[in-house]
């Protein structure tokens, strides 16, 4: 079925009509396929490592991929900005114990940390995206049960998931 539905999609694509001319066919077609999607990623998210870890070409390189790409990039519409300060962020990666992330150091993840307090800093960075941002350092949402339904809370109070 789903080569099928890709094969007509292609071809009504492919013939000139409306859809091919639409710079938003890719984010119809995602919607048409994944009406309902929640993750834990924001394209944006990957350019704030860019340029927290290249520099130079790699860098330069980056930002050509990047502002083709973001042209495509289905844009959310809603984000959800759990705030935390690098000391508690440090604590939680520390519980977490994930190989990965044993070595980062705790300059690297101030540095990290104010990247995403700058970007969203700017409304430009988020245009016509919904951003509730909830302060976590007091909470403990995966070990304490009400702290969940606080920040499930916050999220309907700040949109109209209601």
């Amino acid at each position: 079925m789903w080569i099928i539905l890709f094969e007509f999609l292609g071809e009504v694509k492919g013939q000139g009509g409306k859809s091919s001319n639409n710079p938003d066919f890719g984010q119809i077609l995602f919607y048409i396929l994944c009406p309902s999607v929640f993750s834990d990623y924001l394209f944006a998210k990957d350019r704030i490592f860019a340029h927290l870890n290249l520099s130079g070409n790699e860098l330069s390189m980056y930002e050509r991929l990047y502002e083709i790409m973001v042209k495509s990039i289905p844009r959310p519409d809603l984000i959800v900005y759990l705030q935390a300060s690098t000391e508690v962020l440090m604590k939680r990666i520390a519980l977490r114990d994930r190989p990965f992330e044993r070595k980062m150091s705790f300059e690297y993840m101030r540095r990290l940390n104010l990247a995403y307090e700058e970007f969203f800093s700017y409304p430009d960075n988020y245009k016509k995206i919904k951003l509730i941002k909830i302060n976590t350092n007091g909470l403990d949402f995966v070990g304490k049960s009400k702290d969940l339904e606080y920040v499930i809370d916050e999220i309907y109070k700040g949109d109209s998931l209601k």
